[in-house]
């Protein structure tokens, strides 16, 4: 006589993991159900896992004003950094979206950003409105690395070192 083992593995995912897992094998099944290899999609019996509210906790007026305090406005990658801050602070930006910008994504005289769709998380594109105070920083910015609006193409955050400012270079 044989003794007939089973092994159960228990992994703990999120509920939102669980849910994607979800709505993906619903998207599975309806495809099925469209090519007619099945009857009924059992993946529609399976409800969805409540998932927790995300919420954030917010900086204070004196920490936002602390960090804005921090870089040094003097060297070009404190005057930089304090411009990506306060651009982020008026815009709500992305990082991401923002270290892709290029000089011809802004307008400062109608004070607008061009976020195109190949940047934009979402894959569309939005302009965002920007305040005065952003976009004489901008400016100033823009004459200090010398770019004009006849070069469009140039990257707005640069390195020390004149290269592109990416992503992986900011660190909160």
């Amino acid at each position: 006589m044989t003794t007939r083992q089973t092994f159960q593995l228990t992994i703990e995912v999120s509920a939102r993991s669980a849910n994607n897992a979800i709505r993906f094998i619903r998207v599975f099944y309806n495809w099925a159900l469209i090519k007619k290899y099945i009857n009924h999609n059992p993946a529609n019996d399976v409800g969805l896992q409540k998932e927790d509210k995300e919420t954030f906790e917010i900086f204070t007026d004196y920490e936002i004003k602390s960090l804005l305090n921090a870089p040094k406005i003097r060297t070009y990658t404190g005057r930089r950094d304090y411009i990506i801050m306060v651009l982020m602070i008026d815009t709500g930006l992305r990082v991401s979206e923002m270290t892709s910008l290029i000089r011809g994504d802004f307008d400062l005289h109608y004070r607008q950003l061009n976020i195109r769709a190949e940047i934009s998380k979402s894959k569309r594109a939005r302009i965002v409105p920007i305040s005065r105070t952003t976009a004489n920083l901008l400016q100033d910015l823009f004459d200090y690395i010398d770019v004009t609006e006849d070069e469009p193409e140039e990257f707005v955050f640069l390195t020390q070192y004149a290269e592109r400012y990416l992503f992986s270079h900011l660190v909160f």
